[in-house]
This record gives C-alpha cells, sequence and structure tokens, in this order.
C-alpha cells in the first residue's frame, strides 16, 4: 500500500467524526507539498439494520450519509488555499425518547459546514497553516445561533525535506466531549521511513506499517474516544482487503433544548471487514460490513455526563459504501 492510499484509509476512517477536520487535516501535514494540492470529493453511506433501544418500547434504524469536497484556490509554491466543504447526518426511523428530557429522539440530524485552508512557507523553511470551518450540526440547521459549528486548527511543522520533525497544532471545536470552546494545544513527533511512517504525541497519533510485502497496519487516536486499526492486505495492484476496528462519535446541537451548553451525541464502537477497490488513480470505491456494538445516544455538556438523558441501542449489524474521486 502506498502512502496515497494509507492516506486515504485515514481520512475514511475519521471522516464522519466531529473532530474529523482536525485529525484528516494534520495527517495531510506529513507530505505537504504546498501548491500541489488537487480538488477531490468523496461520499459514503452507511445503514444501521432495525434494533431494540434498551429500557424503551422503541427499536431504532438509520441511514448515517456525508459528502465532502475540497477545491484548491491558491497554488503556488510556497502557499497554497483550499475551500473545503462538508454535508451530513442521520435519517432515523425510532421512538426512542431522551429519558431526562421528555423529548423525542430527533429522526434528522444534519452537519453543514463550509470553511478554508491556507498553508504558506515561513522565513526558515518551516511550514504553517490554518484552518476553519463554520457551519450548524442539528435536528434543525441555522435556527439560531445556538445551532452553530466551529472548528479551527492552526500548524506548525519541521521543514518539509525532513524524514522527521515535530507539528505543532491548537485546535478549536464546540463540536467536541471534552473541554469545548477552550483552544488545545498539541505536539506530536514525526517519522517517515521506508516502511513506517509514524506520528506520536497529543492530541492526535498514528502508525502507517507495512510489515511484510502487500501487508499493512494502520493505528490511530484522537482525544477523546476516536481510535481507528486496520489489517489490509492487496492481492492485487488495485485491491486491497481489509479488517478493521473503529470507535467514533458526532455531536449535534438539538433545537429547543434546555441547556444550550447540552450537545446532542452519539458514540459507537465497530468490527468490520471490506474491501477497497482502484479502479483508476483518480477514483476509490469501498464497501465494508460488520458488527457495531456499545453504542448509545446522550445529551450533556462532555462526556463526563454520559449517564444522562441516555438512550441505549442493542448492538447490531451495519452496511457501509464510499466512493472518492481526485479530479
Amino acid at each position: 500500500m502506498n502512502s496515497r492510499q494509507a492516506s486515504w484509509v485515514i481520512l475514511a476512517a475519521v471522516a464522519i467524526a466531529p473532530a474529523a477536520y482536525g485529525q484528516a487535516y494534520l495527517r495531510a501535514w506529513l507530505k505537504p507539498q504546498l501548491g500541489e494540492q488537487k480538488p477531490w470529493a468523496s461520499h459514503q453511506a452507511e445503514a444501521l439494520f432495525n434494533e431494540d433501544v434498551q429500557d424503551q418500547d422503541a427499536d431504532l434504524s438509520g441511514i448515517r450519509h456525508e459528502l465532502d469536497f475540497s477545491v484548491p484556490v491558491l497554488q503556488r509554491p510556497d502557499r497554497d488555499a483550499a475551500v473545503i466543504g462538508r454535508v451530513g447526518g442521520w435519517d432515523l426511523a425510532t421512538d426512542a425518547v431522551l429519558p431526562e428530557a421528555g423529548e423525542d429522539l430527533p429522526e434528522a440530524l444534519y452537519d453543514i459546514q463550509l470553511g478554508g485552508q491556507y498553508r504558506t512557507r515561513l522565513a526558515n523553511d518551516w511550514i504553517g497553516g490554518v484552518l476553519l470551518s463554520v457551519g450548524s450540526a442539528s435536528d434543525k440547521p441555522f435556527d439560531t445561533f445556538d445551532e452553530y459549528a466551529i472548528n479551527a486548527i492552526a500548524v506548525l511543522r519541521s521543514p518539509e525535506d525532513r524524514p522527521e520533525g515535530w507539528i505543532f497544532s491548537v485546535a478549536l471545536s464546540n463540536q467536541t466531549s471534552f473541554l469545548p470552546y477552550v483552544p488545545l494545544p498539541g505536539a506530536a513527533w514525526y517519522v517517515q521511513r521506508e516502511k513506517v511512517t509514524a506520528v506520536l504525541g497529543l492530541p492526535a497519533s498514528s502508525l502507517h506499517w507495512e510489515p511484510a510485502e502487500d501487508w499493512a497496519v494502520d493505528l490511530s487516536y484522537m482525544l477523546f474516544q476516536t481510535a481507528f486499526a486496520e489489517l489490509s492486505w492487496r492481492p492485487e495492484e488495485r485491491l486491497v482487503l481489509f479488517g478493521q476496528f473503529r470507535w467514533d462519535n458526532d455531536a449535534y446541537f438539538r433545537a429547543g433544548r434546555d441547556d444550550d451548553d447540552d450537545r446532542l451525541f452519539y458514540y459507537e464502537k465497530r468490527a468490520a471487514a471490506g474491501l477497497r477497490y482502484y479502479p483508476t488513480g483518480q477514483i476509490v470505491l469501498e464497501v465494508s460490513g460488520g458488527w457495531a456494538f456499545d453504542r448509545f445516544f446522550f445529551e450533556g455538556e462532555d462526556y463526563g455526563d454520559h449517564d444522562d438523558n441516555r438512550i441505549d441501542i442493542d448492538d447490531g449489524p451495519f452496511a457501509a459504501a464510499s466512493v472518492r474521486v481526485v479530479f
């Protein structure tokens, strides 16, 4: 698996997490060739099959979907910029109720964001950049300012021609389950070798390792409650078979909630198997399926409230498919 394919694995794994832009953006800084961005778009859909809601006379099924894109608007050897965006969310079929609020769980949740990123080479050959996205994540997007979502990150890294060095960051988001609205610093040491690429630090760490020809191991973790592990095998040039584990979460602002500081979170873990196919150098197709477990909604200020207003969903199967196109 080459570095381009490995980057797509990581991007696909975190694309639906609230901190997706941040983690994907940090990964892109491993090979930050300025002025060489290409427009791309990806779409993914996942189906959760009907399962019982615990301690309620209700069940739940749903489809989660997302469209992401990036369009370069500036391409120079010393700087570049792009417009980025996301449109996604949930379509749920359920009679589940948030027990303490006494309100129905929304049957439609949306996450709509638009923003941009900018990177530049500094006088000392270090590279700096920023990403900002603004939108709304809610059952009634843009209904009031209380439903707005804000994500921002600033990054500084060692000169790009070094096989190892530092990546520093400061991130701010109101969708995280830990210290929302608070700027959180990060630092990581990266190492790039022929068979190993590692980023070791906080808030994000990752590893890509090729232990044998056509085999790869990918691991990543981002604070808090976001993790990914994959073992993949490439039996032929355009086909990759994989098994993976994911631990993800989403965050939304339910319109009309009693406390404006509360967010509606969804957490889940899943084990999956699937295949990734590269019909051309510009297109990636992926299908997978498996078992989703330890999944629940809750409404609160942060993860410390995960037992409040909680809806637990029985374990069950899921299916997913995605396509990504680089233009």
